[in-house]
């Protein structure tokens, strides 16, 4: 009878055994199955991330002091930059510079304005400096779609459209503003600006929601949300002069985080950048802040695959060797009627690989089950454990136009993963297969070492 013959019959003869090694295969590939979906979804998460927030870079002018003189003027002593603008030249450079798929300039505040022909939301204070009442700041951009009021969901465009980098004298009001005064998309606005004395007139291109019930008790008419209107980033020209032409800073988005450094680089040595006052500097908090735990995970996933290959590895090896060594006496009559010791060896692995192939099918479905639950948990075991979860808003400074707290936007984060889909995909059964078969291979040759290696004598002289 061929030794594989035997492994059949011997595997249908041991129900008990053969039951308990099914159960401990069959958790020891649904645990490697989900590990490797898992590892896989978070990595091709990482991937869909990349390039969905993908990287930024910003380029500001330098407002040290070397850069600033000090001027007289009618409201007394300003300091006004006097180092290279960031001008329409700059900008159509960095379009072509490989890598950069966008740009944006936001201001905040971009221009303050008294209103003409509508009137502010009321706060508790009212009164203003103006021949036409209290100013309010008002957000300059390029594109208003990009702005992280609209980016972080707080703010909806309900109607009209969006400000492109082409529009010149448009805004865009909140939808308290809009209902409070009766306006419409086409409407146009009458601004006062104080600093020049001046009326301009701005036609309204697009309504927005999100700053409803977030002022009623606003100390003045700027600091009330729904006053903060959005404008195009020509407004300073267009309403201070053409000595307030160019952008202070502008936001440059990369497609690829990983080559944000080759990007950063190719910036900086172009001929209208390098040598001027500018600032080139790296943001890559907001992806950074969405990956970090989805790479954390990964690394978990692979180290709890390779302690679950260790520990596995140790329970077969100590299921088998206390079943080998009770087949002594089996292993004995073989070796004295001449069946060779790979022949026995070649048994031992085949009985285990029967009933590894059964619980290898069976751990398939059974993966579908148990990955989205896994996977999802130990996510949100590694987002509880950076604590990025727990960033409160309120710990940082808050006030008309700070620079750490937008109030309009009322976004100073990205939105964390907390939940991966999980795929469970045939190609995975070879790692699951390769890996279980190594396992079976490494646990038969340390349980049967002590018995293959003795001779027939040897066996029988210990068997008395």
């Amino acid at each position: 009878m061929g030794f594989i013959q035997r492994a059949f019959l011997y595997c249908w003869r041991q129900k008990l055994r053969s039951l308990i090694l099914f159960l401990v295969l069959t958790a020891v590939a649904t645990f490697v199955l989900t590990g490797v979906a898992i590892e896989s979804s978070a990595n091709e998460a990482a991937k869909n991330i990349r390039t969905s927030v993908g990287g930024q870079i910003n380029l500001a002018v330098d407002m040290s002091e070397k850069n600033l003189v000090t001027r007289q003027s009618q409201w007394g002593y300003d300091k006004e930059y006097v180092g290279d603008p960031i001008t329409d030249e700059i900008l159509a450079a960095i379009r072509e510079i490989p890598g950069v798929v966008g740009y944006n300039s936001v201001s905040s505040p971009g221009i303050f304005a008294a209103a003409v022909n509508f009137k502010y939301l009321p706060a508790v204070i009212n009164m203003g400096p103006t021949k036409y009442g209290a100013n309010s700041a008002m957000t300059k951009t390029m594109f208003s779609e990009k702005y992280s009021g609209f980016t972080s969901g707080k703010l909806k465009l309900v109607a009209g459209r969006h400000i492109v980098e082409t529009d010149r004298n448009v805004i865009m009001i909140s939808k308290e503003l809009a209902d409070y005064n009766n306006l419409s998309v086409g409407d146009k606005l009458q601004l006062y600006i104080d600093y020049t004395d001046k009326i301009v007139e701005r036609e309204i291109v697009g309504i927005f929601s999100g700053t409803e019930g977030t002022g009623e008790n606003a100390l003045t008419v700027a600091s009330r949300p729904g006053n903060q209107c959005i404008v195009d980033a020509k407004a300073s020209e267009d309403s201070y002069g053409e000595e307030y032409s160019g952008y202070s800073s502008l936001d440059i988005y990369v497609e690829d985080p990983v080559d944000i450094r080759n990007v950063y680089n190719r910036i900086a040595e172009h001929p209208l950048i390098k040598g001027k006052t500018f600032i080139l500097s790296i943001d890559s908090e907001e992806y950074e802040t969405i990956a970090n735990p989805l790479e954390s995970l990964q690394s978990l996933v692979r180290t709890l695959i390779i302690i679950i290959t260790v520990v596995s590895l140790a329970i077969l090896a100590l299921l088998l060797t206390i079943w080998i060594r009770g087949r002594v006496k089996e292993t004995e009559i073989l070796m004295s009627i001449g069946v060779r010791k790979e022949n026995i060896i070649g048994q031992f692995v085949l009985e285990c690989l029967i009933i590894a192939l059964i619980a290898f099918g069976f751990s398939y479905p059974l993966s579908h089950m148990t990955a989205d639950v896994a996977g999802n948990f130990i996510m949100r075991q590694v987002v509880d454990a950076s604590n990025l979860q727990n960033f409160d808003s309120s710990e940082l400074v808050e006030g008309d136009y700070s620079e750490y707290f937008d109030r309009l936007s009322g976004a100073s984060s990205a939105e964390l993963v907390k939940e991966i889909e999980i795929k469970i995909m045939p190609e995975y059964m070879i790692w699951v297969c390769g890996i279980g078969t190594l396992l079976i291979l490494a646990a038969v040759l340390i349980a049967s070492h002590t018995v293959i290696r003795l001779k027939p004598k040897e066996i029988l002289s210990k068997m008395s």
